[in-house]
């Protein structure tokens, strides 16, 4: 069963909403439907992606503009092992220079 609800949003997420909204023909509620289950399926707070497990094995596959991407894939490849020692390095060669 499905319940009514109020909700306080800024004026931008709004817009925001109606456009995706539009864009997918659909309603405001399905919408806010669609955003939570996505959110579901995102990791949990210390859980990593399969992203996290691979990137290790591939990381010479990613620049250093998608270790920095503010997306979540750069978010992701900045909780790896390979972008901390890459890190490391960084500050290593800056204070020897």
């Amino acid at each position: 069963m499905k319940r009514k609800v109020t909700l306080s949003l800024s004026p931008n997420t709004v817009t925001e909403l109606q456009l995706k909204r539009r864009k997918r023909k659909t309603s405001m509620s399905k919408e806010v439907e669609r955003l939570v289950a996505q959110d579901e399926d995102a990791p949990k707070e210390g859980e990593h992606s399969g992203l996290y497990e691979l990137a290790g094995a591939f990381a010479d596959w990613f620049s250093d503009e998608d270790f920095e991407a503010d997306d979540r894939a750069g978010e992701e490849l900045r909780k790896t092992k390979h972008y901390k020692r890459m890190m490391e390095q960084h500050k290593h060669k800056r204070s020897r220079a």
